[in-house]
């Protein structure tokens, strides 16, 4: 299909201090929501084994001796762009593609921007932007000749929350998916994950997706 909508988001990870650490506990609950639903601003996982998937090729000694100290956190932009998913004959695997749009990098770079500032506000001593070749920043401004052209960087871009691949809806030909979650054609067959929302809902839609499916099952 051609309705693949995500939330792309950029990665920061930030020296303090202190330990920030907070060993097996997961995806820590705190973000910005000041300005949802355009941006969200958050704390991801800082496992050891992410940092150093995060750190990659950078300082190997940093990640070893003083991962206690560091931190990921995110800037996760809302996108209004349509991928596509497609099935290739002899490929198991399907073909997924989604182009950023120059208002999707426009928005990226001003949540780095604020996420950068926030996060030296915040007493953090360093920051590793998600920019390949870039040397560590110690200072919020050292960011702001970088933004203009951003996008020319190839910044290392993520996704979460994959959307709308079949969403349900009262038009067949728009619709795979009936209001009630039903595959058209179909009797029992029901559609009860994130690809059945129609867009992005600018949020973690894990509630949306559980009250959703709740409905239908029921229906």
């Amino acid at each position: 299909g051609t309705g693949l909508m995500l939330h792309p988001m950029l990665r920061a990870i930030a020296l303090f201090d202190e330990d920030v650490s907070e060993g097996g506990f997961g995806v820590p609950v705190r973000q910005v929501l000041e300005f949802k639903p355009e941006l969200t601003l958050g704390c991801s996982v800082s496992a050891l084994p992410h940092l150093a998937l995060w750190l990659a090729g950078r300082d190997r000694n940093l990640v070893v001796e003083r991962h206690r100290n560091l931190a990921v956190y995110y800037a996760l932009a809302a996108s209004e762009t349509r991928g596509s998913v497609a099935a290739l004959p002899g490929f198991a695997e399907p073909l997924v593609r989604y182009d950023l749009t120059r208002a999707d990098h426009a928005r990226l770079a001003d949540g780095l921007d604020k996420l950068v500032r926030l996060l030296f506000a915040a007493g953090a001593r360093q920051v590793h932007l998600p920019l390949p070749g870039q040397d560590p920043i110690d200072r919020p401004e050292a960011l702001q000749r970088l933004l203009p052209d951003l996008h020319r960087r190839r910044p290392e871009v993520t996704a979460i929350h994959l959307f709308a691949t079949a969403p349900m809806g009262g038009d067949p030909d728009r619709h795979p998916v009936d209001p009630e979650g039903r595959v058209r054609g179909t009797g029992n067959v029901r559609v009860n994950d994130v690809s059945m929302l129609p867009g992005c809902t600018g949020v973690n839609p894990q509630a949306t997706v559980m009250a959703f499916a709740s409905r239908n099952v029921s229906a």
